[in-house]
């Protein structure tokens, strides 16, 4: 599942604020990394990446948030 998918699909804009926070950013930098035009340089550091991942407990994977560091699994 991208980020976008499972961010939005939180119930609600205080339980997407609580994941970014479980992850240590800010709901707005979230938004700001799914809604970047493909001209934008913001990406999400490797470490956040992880942490986004983690937290949403495994439903993110690495290669959907970092494409250009982490390939998708083998399948």
């Amino acid at each position: 599942m991208d980020l976008r998918t499972y961010f939005f699909s939180l119930p609600s804009a205080a339980a997407r604020a609580e994941y970014a926070k479980r992850a240590g950013t800010t709901k707005l930098y979230v938004h700001q990394l799914i809604c970047r035009s493909p001209k934008s340089r913001r990406m999400a550091s490797s470490d956040l990446a992880r942490k986004l991942s983690e937290e949403s407990g495994g439903a993110v994977g690495l290669h959907e948030i970092r494409p250009d560091i982490w390939t998708p699994p083998a399948q």
